[in-house]
């Protein structure tokens, strides 16, 4: 793979140069739109094809899903529709100019060229051996019984939304998103429950009341997604069928069940707004032409999250407690102690959208995020570091995916990942990074021995 990956490289670079020289001179969407999903085509077939794991459903698969969605959707739907592709409306309206397009389409796939070099510039690793960390079996049976009321918490918080969306109205849910900060223990919650998951994930072969332990979560985590999409998350939604479908294909041989399985489960997936509309969240399906649904509201408007990253860029002044917030999980708790936090100070994306437009951001409304608006924030503007950070962010998939099998640590974490990756396209990081600090304390605190 190593000329092959030059290659590669070579080609994605040439193919976004010349088509930035073919807009300069024709500018037309179109060109850019193309060039773009040719090099995504190109990164995900090469990425799954060397990725180091065995199974079907490869991580490094999940992430560019939703990549090829939530960053190039649009690109996607401007091969049919003749759609404002750069333009935003969310309680303002802007469209980038040509020069402001060229710099967008050059970072997305500088961005694309810089991951998929990071993910194929590895050397798998050869051990055949699995090395797990004997737990503290005492520890580790009270942590699991214990996690299943996480999860029941996290799921009646969830009631608690939907049920007032529904008698309330859906914007009700987020009538205090303009005040001061209040701590979230939900989130506190529902990341110590997925990380109490993964470590039963690692020893459900060793211990049968984790695999007993596991499914009974498994069960609960899949009913907490279900209850996103009422709340208005679909990513939440499809993250947990994509978590479900890894699950039942693993390494297995693919038969008609397998592809019957895989097809239901994108059947449910167009079908989120449906049932995000029992709580008033989105509109229900039209009878409109089900090819243009797919292009509209699947691809053009979850593609929306392309025009948040070039709004983040071109509006790159954050306040700090933004960047503290995603290296230092909770530390608004601590902070809120002394001082009163505004919600519009607390992230990037509502930052972002109280300077553009204050009146939509205390209505309750969101832009949203992605992992390549973190990256460029940390960054500074800085081009060579944004770049940076997204090659390492390559080496980081491929080395978890690597040591799935080859270490029980790498195990749960990957489990972490897993449950997070899709949506990374279109939220922070800062929900992975706290879950795999939470994950790595746990791992190791049920590792240590009681004396004796």
């Amino acid at each position: 793979m190593n000329l092959n990956k030059y290659v590669l490289l070579v080609f994605m670079l040439t193919n976004i140069f010349v088509a930035l020289l073919f807009f300069h001179l024709f500018s037309m969407d179109i060109i850019l739109s193309v060039s773009t999903i040719i090099n995504i085509l190109f990164s995900g077939y090469y990425c799954v094809k060397n990725s180091p794991e065995n199974h079907i459903f490869k991580l490094v698969l999940i992430y560019l899903l939703g990549f090829g969605l939530f960053i190039c959707g649009r690109f996607f739907s401007n091969l049919f529709l003749q759609s404002d592709t750069f333009c935003l409306e969310f309680g303002f309206y802007y469209c980038l100019s040509d020069e402001e397009k060229i710099k967008s389409i050059f970072l997305i796939n500088l961005a694309l060229v810089f991951f998929t070099y990071g993910f194929l510039n590895n050397v798998k690793k050869t051990s055949d051996n699995n090395i797990i960390l004997d737990p503290n079996t005492n520890t580790l049976f009270i942590l699991s019984v214990i996690s299943p009321f996480l999860g029941g918490y996290s799921l009646y918080s969830s009631y608690l939304l939907i049920s007032k969306a529904i008698s309330e109205g859906y914007m009700s849910i987020f009538e205090s998103q303009d005040g001061v900060y209040s701590s979230s223990l939900g989130l506190i919650v529902f990341a110590l429950f997925v990380s109490m998951m993964a470590i039963q994930y690692v020893y459900k072969e060793k211990y049968k009341f984790c695999l007993i332990f596991f499914r009974l979560n498994v069960f609960i985590y899949l009913l907490i997604m279900l209850s996103s999409v009422l709340q208005g998350s679909r990513s939440g939604f499809i993250a947990g069928l994509f978590f479900v479908t890894w699950l039942y294909l693993q390494n297995k041989k693919i038969h008609l069940k397998h592809i019957l399985f895989v097809l239901s489960i994108f059947l449910l997936m167009f079908f989120a707004n449906d049932l995000a509309s029992l709580s008033g969240a989105r509109q229900a399906t039209s009878d409109n032409d089900f090819f243009l649904i797919i292009l509209e509201d699947i691809f053009y408007n979850q593609g929306t999250t392309m025009m948040v990253f070039n709004m983040g860029v071109l509006n790159d002044s954050y306040p700090i407690l933004a960047y503290l917030k995603v290296l230092i999980p909770g530390i608004q708790i601590f902070y809120s102690f002394f001082y009163d936090i505004y919600n519009y100070n607390l992230t990037f994306s509502n930052n972002l959208l109280y300077r553009l437009s204050p009146s939509t951001f205390s209505q309750g409304f969101g832009l949203g995020w992605s992992l390549l608006g973190d990256f460029y924030a940390f960054s500074f503007g800085f081009l060579p570091l944004f770049l940076l950070f997204n090659y390492y962010w390559g080496v980081v998939l491929y080395k978890i995916s690597d040591r799935f099998n080859h270490n029980g640590f790498f195990q749960g974490l990957f489990i972490c990942f897993l449950t997070q990756i899709f949506m990374l396209n279109r939220a922070s990081i800062s929900g992975l990074w706290a879950l795999i600090i939470f994950y790595t304390i746990i791992y190791f605190l049920i590792s240590l021995k009681s004396k004796k």
